[in-house]
């Protein structure tokens, strides 16, 4: 089963058009079960700050969905996403859909380092 394991620092008030581009996995080669997890954390995060856009191919699977704030942990900062807690959609791609996940950062004032993991489990 391919996995994807995404972090990467989203500045304030921008937007990155798909954390899959040129990817290995961008782009299906057969049928495949998708599930796609996500957390996100900073100094001072509010809930809402990082919204998730989720498409295969023309499916639109999510739209303007709120990422969830990581859990605190003083042992293991930086740790999510969880997959028990932290599924944020999930699907079935068809072979030559293109994955596409958009982040958008909506605080003005702060960045924030977002964690994506997607999970392929082809069919």
């Amino acid at each position: 089963m391919p996995s994807i394991l995404d972090s990467r620092t989203v500045a304030a008030a921008t937007t990155v058009t798909n954390i899959l581009q040129g990817s290995k996995f961008e782009f299906m080669g057969t049928n495949a079960a998708i599930l796609v997890y996500s957390c996100f954390g900073a100094n001072t995060p509010a809930a809402g700050d990082i919204l998730m856009d989720v498409t295969f191919g023309s499916g639109i699977v999510g739209d303007t969905l709120a990422v969830p704030l990581e859990p605190r942990s003083t042992t293991n900062p930086g740790e999510g996403p969880d997959r028990q807690s932290q599924l944020i959609a999930s699907g079935v791609a068809a072979a030559g859909d293109r994955l596409q996940i958009k982040l958008q950062n909506t605080d003005a004032a702060a960045t924030h380092d977002v964690r994506t993991l997607v999970e392929i489990r082809p069919l």
